[in-house]
């Protein structure tokens, strides 16, 4: 899979030839910058690294749009100050054939050392299961805990060989950090940003949800929210809100025109949930305000790490979970998700 690289006339020819050691990197000359991969596009900024200083970042006064990439480019990018760029949040390349891009929904990264090369592209480990999903989502939200094998394996509910690749694929992502030694080792999240970013782009590879829509009458988004949650223990039901929904229900409200419900039901399939809620299938814009989805692997249930219940009863699922939702649902959901990201997770 190639990467579409638009670069306008602002761009040296150095920063240029750095994009185009890429083999992976098909570069274009235009007005308007991107990056283009696996169908999704990104706005595209370029910084040199000359004008990357410690206090790694956009440029004072221009505003980081969430739909953008921001690429340090450089002749050569030395380890650390690699971390120090993806610390940042940020993306870089260089003229060497190496380049990390991440964003929602995008992942990149290829090193070469002579004639080897290690690329991936798109989203890294592309296929992963729903299982190792829950552990890595389970680190992601317990930034500062400790973690070995058997911790990560009670709770995310994995086995150890589960556990043990889950830790392999972070730190193979450079995302952990190891303190002590023999048995008293822990690994710690290195960067959570940049661990929830790359959790999306892993969400995102995979198919979507099985889902199916139906129709609860209420008379607002708060009292739909309370009706649905009752109606759910009543039916036994397991459950997580999600989505703006989700936010919604934990004091964030990110959506003042939002009327539907997104929930993920784990101990029965979306369609079978409709039928034990006794709620009329509907379709998406013909009546339809709450949306089941079949949560494969227990991403959003009520035992899920970061779940809870609200003091009014209603089950919701992890504020990873919500904001990697709201990401998958696009528009203007997606646009909510920055704002809930910055309210509820950072």
């Amino acid at each position: 899979m190639k990467a579409i690289v638009r670069l306008g006339p602002e761009v040296t020819p150095s920063q240029v030839a750095a994009f185009a050691s890429i083999p992976e990197f098909d570069v274009r000359r235009g007005k308007r910058q991107s990056l283009e991969i696996g169908g999704i596009r990104r706005r595209l900024v370029v910084l040199a690294l000359a004008d990357v200083g410690p206090g790694v970042g956009p440029p004072p006064g221009v505003a980081h749009a969430d739909d953008s990439l921001w690429v340090v480019v450089g002749s050569r990018i030395t380890a650390d100050q690699r971390a120090r760029i993806e610390r940042a949040g940020l993306s870089w390349c260089d003229a060497q054939g190496a380049a990390h891009v991440t964003s929602p929904g995008v992942y990149f990264h290829v090193e070469r050392a002579g004639r080897a090369a290690r690329a991936r592209v798109g989203a890294p480990s592309e296929g992963l299961g729903v299982v190792a999903i829950r552990g890595i989502q389970t680190v992601v939200e317990r930034p500062g805990a400790p973690w070995t094998v058997a911790s990560l394996a009670d709770a995310a509910s994995l086995s150890t060989g589960q556990a043990h690749k889950v830790l392999k694929l972070l730190d193979g992502e450079r995302l952990l950090e190891w303190k002590g030694g023999g048995p008293m080792q822990r690994r710690y999240l290195r960067d959570r940003d940049r661990a929830l970013q790359w959790l999306a782009s892993l969400d995102q590879a995979r198919r979507r949800p099985e889902r199916a829509g139906g129709h609860l009458y209420a008379r607002s988004l708060d009292d739909l929210i309370t009706r649905f949650a009752k109606r759910a223990e009543g039916a036994g039901v397991d459950y997580g809100v999600t989505g703006a929904a989700g936010a919604a229900a934990l004091g964030f409200t990110l959506l003042t025109t939002n009327k539907v419900l997104q929930a993920r039901v784990s101990n029965v399939d979306a369609v079978e949930a409709l039928t034990l809620l006794d709620l009329r299938r509907e379709e998406a814009g013909r009546g339809m305000n709450v949306e089941l989805w079949t949560d494969k692997g227990g991403l959003g249930a009520p035992t899920a790490e970061g779940a809870r219940v609200t003091a009014g009863g209603v089950c919701v699922a992890p504020r990873t979970r919500i904001w990697i939702d709201m990401l998958r649902l696009g528009g203007r959901d997606a646009d909510a998700a920055a704002l809930f990201k910055e309210q509820a997770i950072d």
